[in-house]
């Protein structure tokens, strides 16, 4: 190999390694565009989270609790949004061997005889 062969050479991997090295570049500026967007895309996914948890609770959340809120990951946010929903009540089992008619002595509205009898008394005046 004579020395123009050697300089060409040379100038053609230098070339390649300039390329490899503006490919990479992109590669990470690529990549960090895709991080940016799936961040706000995540951002946009939990404020909305946020906002509906707020809504079907009543609440006003606080900047404090917003940003905590934020800073949750989905396992963590997922088990606070399931804990500040209310309970829904439930109403109690009725003991083994008793009916609803005993319970209610019988009335379908489940109301029993003594509260019939002090909405009687409060209907004719009494105290």
């Amino acid at each position: 190999m004579d020395l123009q062969e050697a300089q060409a050479k040379i100038k053609e991997l230098e070339a390649s390694e300039a390329k490899a090295v503006q490919e990479a570049a992109d590669a990470k500026a690529a990549a960090l565009v895709a991080q940016n967007k799936l961040a706000e895309s995540q951002a946009s996914t939990r404020q909305a989270a946020i906002d509906k948890l707020a809504a079907d609770t009543g609440r006003e959340f606080t900047d404090e609790q917003v940003t905590a809120f934020k800073a949750m990951d989905d396992a963590q946010f997922a088990v606070a949004e399931f804990m500040a929903k209310p309970v829904e009540a439930k109403a109690p089992e009725l003991p083994d061997g008793l009916d609803k008619a005993q319970a209610t002595n019988g009335r379908e509205g489940g109301e029993s005889k003594i509260l019939a009898a002090v909405e009687a008394a409060k209907a004719q005046g009494a105290k």
